[in-house]
């Protein structure tokens, strides 16, 4: 069986891009209570798909989002200071 590779959201100054997950390393394994998670069944795989509720929801919100999309980014941009907050709360816990 083919492994397969993940998608991550990326924000730049230049706008909202994906990347391949493997280009990354994990360096915190926490995962945020504001997150999701929705496992589909298909014929020769089992998809697993984890974030805030509108990017495990929305089959169209990451197009949308790396398109530019007002609605999406906005939605974007309340869910990453929640997860800002999250973590720097975390942090002083640790």
């Amino acid at each position: 069986m083919e492994s397969y590779s993940g998608l991550l959201l990326l924000r730049t100054d230049s706008g909202t891009h994906t990347a391949p997950s493997l280009l990354f390393q994990v360096v915190d394994g926490r995962l945020s209570r504001y997150w999701k998670l929705k496992v589909e069944e298909a014929e020769m795989a089992t998809d697993w798909t984890i974030g805030f509720p509108e990017y495990v929801e929305r089959r169209d919100y990451v197009s949308k989002l790396v398109d530019g999309d007002m609605e999406a980014l906005v939605i974007f941009e309340r869910w990453k200071q929640l997860l800002d907050v999250e973590a720097s709360e975390d942090d002083s816990v640790l």
